[in-house]
């Protein structure tokens, strides 16, 4: 994936576009399920393991290891709290399963690929602040994905 990223970092930065290459290549992979516990059928890889991943990415391509490591971040606040939580825990199936990219909303503004390719994306509520084993929140689903209903608890 690395070798992926690095080919494609001047165009991707130049047009400061999604790195979408080589995030083909992480699904190819199966990065993207490298922080879900195993006991959910992930990797289990610990912070060290992700960082190390993060610092080869970075050196072939700082874009994509922003996202990978943006996606892990949104994945350990889902695992945490989710473990025991059904609706969360058959997320992070997915995540594994499908090779879902987890984005945070707060992390950009407008409409990038990755939102455009999103099957769905689940808000916290207010009240909350982020994803809870109280399971608060806003389910929105893309007209893309009319298959895939929304994270419901």
């Amino acid at each position: 994936m690395a070798a992926v990223a690095a080919r494609h970092a001047g165009a991707v930065d130049a047009a400061g576009a999604f790195p979408a290459a080589a995030m083909a290549a992480a699904r190819e992979q199966q990065l993207l399920s490298a922080a879900v516990p195993r006991a959910l059928g992930g990797d289990g890889a610990s912070l060290v393991e992700l960082v190390a991943m993060g610092q080869q990415l970075g050196a072939a391509c700082a874009s994509t290891a922003m996202v990978l490591a943006m996606h892990h971040i949104q994945v350990a606040l889902l695992a945490r709290p989710g473990m025991g939580v059904p609706a969360l825990e058959a997320h992070l199936e997915r995540v594994v399963t499908e090779q879902r990219l987890i984005a945070s909303v707060t992390s950009g503004r407008g409409r990038s690929a990755a939102s455009r390719d999103a099957a769905e994306v689940w808000l916290p509520s207010r009240s909350s602040g982020s994803a809870s084993r109280r399971r608060s929140g806003i389910p929105i689903t893309s007209p893309t994905s009319a298959q895939a209903g929304p994270l419901t608890a």
